[in-house]
């Protein structure tokens, strides 16, 4: 048994300037506010709206609200920009010190001519994320929750794979890690509204993303570039996963999918329902979302390590049968106390159950043996956090702060590996280039003897509480922003293997399943037979089992 745990903290502080123009501040000034809607009075987030002449500009957020300080006195012109939606331009006249409301409405872009249509119209997230792509300071590219659910990625590292720049590592078919511009997955961050969640693994540093399921996010944000107010620990960059808040309007949808793989019988589920909406005079809003997949994949294939002379020194046939769960919840509450202050609350919670059965034989040619291997193993992934943030506005400045915990946790309770040993097997290897067969000339089950069985218990948690508070000042043309953050993490991992030996000769035909055992890989290879699961519970019942902890 071996215990380890790590405990972290670090505090910093940022102080970032943001001058646009070298001009001096305007002696007087105000601050215009307002908010941008579509045709049908849906608030536009992510339009860009800035004052003519100057580099004044700001992008309304979900609401569709925007908020320029400070603004030089006297008679202006607003411009509003959206994709897919005509440029507006308004005049507003700014008095010294006074706070100007102006709504715009945004109209269709008009065009003259004759045009073939032949695709889908940009959609109303699509367009989002693109005009904050657009607008963001840094390099980044954003994936809307439209753009997910157009393709049949089931959790969150799949959907990453649209995005130029990313590559995903694959586990049984399905997406885990995300690298980014080529560095290696664990010199990424991993982020949850734009803080950092734990990593439940307890080997590595990077979150495998396939504990959470893509229909439940709102935006895809992978900063490939990092600002002043980002955390520096990420070299390739950050995926930060915006989960749904509260919509701007009513909300209620379902969605259910089905899955059929026939090559090897796979087949599955997905099902997810949302609902949402606002209450009152629109101040409060409340969004409660949930998710469920289950998925079960069979999958083949075969290994060859340490050739020579036109053969391996070991060749490995793997025979997997995968089931997978997938869960997730999202509840986000938030409030509007007044014109310049926002509240916010939000808890996530994302579960992942993973069954793995692998029937794998390994051909050892040099030894002359052949090794029959039963993996049975059940592990539970999760990961929740929950946080509460809140924006004031300040006159010219605005304060904004966040207390975060997020958790996350692997429970590996049963994870069994019986082995099977034939000595004493003559191989007569056959290589044409394409397809290696090692054929066994004297292959028997009835020869094949019971060597080990492995036992592994094992269970790792996380735990990260992160607080900041940030404050920025209208300055000149631009702005100044400082802020302090903490950050503590503790680690701890507890696993215990114990291997099992038996003095008497156990044959490996009293305890094969039932498995398919048929060809593999294109049919180029037979399975065989393999101790079933059932096996572990028989042989360690036996009389005379000795087990003994693996400390190393």
């Amino acid at each position: 048994m071996s215990n380890g745990s790590v405990r972290t903290a670090c505090i910093g502080t940022i102080l970032a300037v943001f001058v646009t123009v070298s001009a001096p501040a305007a002696a007087a000034s105000g601050v215009v506010t307002g908010t941008v809607v579509g045709p049908n009075g849906n608030p536009v987030p992510g339009a860009s709206v800035s004052v003519v002449g100057t580099r004044l500009e700001a992008v309304t957020d979900r609401l569709g609200s925007y908020r320029i300080s400070p603004v030089p006195s006297g008679d202006r012109q607003l411009l509003v920009r959206f994709i897919g939606f005509a440029d507006q331009t308004v005049d507003v006249t700014v008095g010294d010190g006074a706070t100007v409301t102006h709504d715009v409405t945004m109209q269709l872009e008009a065009f003259m001519g004759t045009v073939t249509v032949n695709a889908n119209p940009i959609l109303a997230g699509q367009a989002q994320a693109l005009s904050e792509q657009k607008n963001a300071p840094n390099i980044v590219n954003i994936v809307s929750s439209e753009q997910i659910q157009v393709f049949p990625d089931t959790n969150a590292a799949e959907a990453t794979q649209r995005v130029p720049g990313i590559f995903i590592q694959r586990d049984q078919g399905e997406g885990r890690y995300v690298q980014i511009r080529g560095t290696a997955a664990d010199l990424n961050r991993t982020q949850i509204d734009g803080e950092v969640i734990p990593a439940p693994e307890s080997d590595v540093r990077q979150v495998a993303l396939d504990v959470i399921p893509s229909d439940l996010l709102e935006t895809m944000v992978v900063s490939k570039a990092l600002t002043p107010d980002q955390d520096a620990d990420a070299i390739g960059g950050i995926v930060n996963l915006e989960f749904k808040d509260a919509p701007a309007d009513r909300v209620l949808s379902a969605n259910l999918g089905g899955y059929y793989g026939d090559l090897r019988d796979g087949d599955g589920l997905q099902a997810g329902a949302t609902w949402g909406g606002r209450f009152g005079d629109g101040s409060s809003g409340l969004l409660l979302s949930a998710s469920y997949t289950d998925i079960t994949r069979n999958t083949e294939n075969f290994e060859a390590d340490d050739w020579d002379d036109g053969a391996p020194f070991e060749f490995q046939t793997r025979d997997y049968n995968v089931n997978r769960e997938r869960l997730g919840f999202v509840a986000a509450f938030d409030f509007k106390g007044s014109a310049s202050s926002v509240y916010r609350i939000k808890g996530i919670y994302n579960e992942f159950a993973d069954q793995e059965y692998r029937r794998r034989t390994i051909s050892n040619l040099e030894d002359g043996e052949i090794e029959r291997e039963l993996k049975d193993r059940y592990e539970e992934q999760q990961i929740w956090q929950a946080y509460f943030e809140g924006e004031n506005i300040l006159g010219t400045g605005a304060l904004s702060y966040k207390i975060v915990y997020g958790h996350a946790e692997e429970a590996e309770p049963t994870a069994n590996y019986p082995v099977f040993i034939q000595e004493d097997v003559e191989f007569d290897p056959f290589y044409d280039g394409r397809w290696f067969q090692p054929n066994p000339l004297n292959e028997d089950i009835n020869e094949s003897f019971f060597d080990e069985l492995e036992t592994n218990d094992n269970f790792t948690e996380e735990d990260i509480l992160t607080a900041r508070a940030d404050y920025q000042q209208a300055f000149a043309n631009g702005f100044w922003k400082a802020g302090i953050k903490f950050r503590g993490s503790e680690k701890s991992n507890n696993a215990e293997v114990i291997k099992y030996e038996v003095d008497d000769d156990l044959i490996l035909s009293d305890y094969i399943d039932d498995w398919y055992s048929g060809p593999i890989v294109q049919r180029q290879y037979i399975s065989g037979s393999h101790p079933g699961s059932a096996s572990v519970g028989e042989i360690l019942g036996l009389p005379g089992v000795e087990g003994e902890k693996d400390l190393e």
